[in-house]
Formats: structure tokens, C-alpha cells, sequence
């Protein structure tokens, strides 16, 4: 009965902690353009291409790194960004961005930022240089954002590289989730040191009994 009441406790001591309670949890769709651009938006000023748009990996004779289809954002000839607006968010909560990305021969730069519930700073990312390029390798990346003080939803936008700068940006299997404090992992650190602890206890009881046969 120890044992028990210690697990229910642990586990109503890491629930009253996680971050988001009972919400849902961060909403991104379609991040791996699985359906062409739907829950996205997106502008550029194109010289003779109509991108950013989803492409099947056939066209540039380079496999997904998720599902079959990811995005072309265009630098060489085309300017633009893609953007989506992600609900199901905590406010004062911390949100880590994941991504893969490409390039097609040169090492191109392009930003990842936020344009509303959310006050953090862009960054800015280097695709694979020239040696790994040619969308021959997917390097997986993160962006980091923290949510307003009344934010439920934030918008993410990558924006590529002006034209002229270098060669183009392959996006795909962008996905979201809460950064954990610093305190959960404490928390769960207590919590399997307690059944650690209450594990053994139980097993001495046992072989103390055992040895009164």
C-alpha cells in the first residue's frame, strides 16, 4: 500500500507541474508539406519560378527527409517567406522549433522568426555547405521562441535569402513542443529516486521474511 501511495503521489506531484495542463499542446500543420502548402502562408517575389512551394523529391532527384514531399524556399531567384500560425500555446511558456534542412550547392543563409505572440529575436541558420550540398543531406536544426505574457498562438515564419545571395533553402518535417524547465527535470529526478528508494525497502521486507523459513 506504501508503494502505491507513494506512486500516486509522484504522479500527481509531475502532472500539477507539466507545463500546459490540460490544453491540447502547440498545433502546427502539415509540417512536412505532405499536403502542399496547406496551414501555410506564403509570399515571394519570383523571377520566372513560382516558389516557395512544396516539391516531390523526384523533381530534384532528392528524397524527403520526412514522408515524400518538402518545400523549395527559393535565394537564388526568388525572395519571399513562408509562415503558419501556431495555436494551442501557453503563455511565458518556452517552444523549441524543430526543422530539417537543405541546400542545393551552396552553404545559403535564411531566417527563422517569430511575427506575433512572441517578442523573441530571429535567427539565422546555414544550410549544408557546398561539399554535403546538392540536397544530398538533411541537417536537422532547432529555433527557440518564448510565448507573450496573454499568448495563445504565435507565428513562425522562415524567410529566405534575398536573390542573388546563393542557392536554395530545402525545408521539411518542421515539428513544435515544449521546452521543459528546469525544475520538471528535478522533479522527475526526485520521483524515481523515491521508487528507487521505496522499491528496496519493499525488497528487504521480502527477504527478511524469506529468511524466517
Amino acid at each position: 500500500m506504501g508503494n502505491r501511495r507513494l506512486c500516486r503521489f509522484i504522479i500527481i506531484l509531475l502532472a500539477s507541474m507539466s507545463v500546459g495542463g490540460a490544453a491540447a499542446g502547440p498545433m502546427l500543420v502539415n509540417g512536412s508539406f505532405e499536403s502542399g502548402l496547406t496551414g501555410w502562408t506564403s509570399t515571394a517575389t519570383v523571377l520566372g519560378h513560382g516558389g516557395p512551394y512544396a516539391v516531390d523529391y523526384s523533381d530534384f532527384h532528392a528524397a524527403a527527409e520526412d514522408g515524400l514531399w518538402w518545400l523549395f524556399l527559393g535565394g537564388r531567384d526568388a525572395f519571399g517567406y513562408i509562415e503558419q500560425t501556431i495555436t494551442g500555446l501557453e503563455s511565458n511558456t518556452r517552444y523549441a522549433v524543430f526543422f530539417f534542412m537543405a541546400a542545393e550547392a551552396i552553404g545559403d543563409t535564411f531566417t527563422v522568426s517569430m511575427t506575433s505572440g512572441s517578442s523573441s529575436p530571429s535567427q539565422l541558420f546555414t544550410a549544408p555547405p557546398a561539399s554535403i550540398g546538392d540536397w544530398r543531406v538533411w541537417l536537422p536544426s532547432e529555433y527557440q521562441f518564448v510565448t507573450d505574457s496573454s499568448a495563445t498562438a504565435a507565428t513562425l515564419r522562415f524567410t529566405s535569402a534575398p536573390p542573388g545571395t546563393g542557392f536554395d533553402i530545402g525545408l521539411d518535417n518542421v515539428s513544435i513542443r515544449v521546452v521543459p524547465e528546469p525544475a520538471t527535470f528535478v522533479l522527475v529526478l526526485l520521483g524515481l529516486v523515491l521508487l528507487a528508494f521505496a522499491h528496496s525497502k519493499t525488497r528487504s521486507r521480502a527477504q527478511r521474511g524469506l529468511s524466517y523459513f
